[in-house]
């Protein structure tokens, strides 16, 4: 499976488009 909290370690760009995702879900 790809963990994309993992990814967005070592991707910038995936960081912000991940971190968008998970920000709401880890607020909940």
């Amino acid at each position: 499976p790809f963990d994309k909290r993992r990814a967005s370690i070592q991707n910038p760009e995936m960081r912000d488009r991940c971190s968008l995702q998970i920000v709401p879900v880890t607020n909940q």
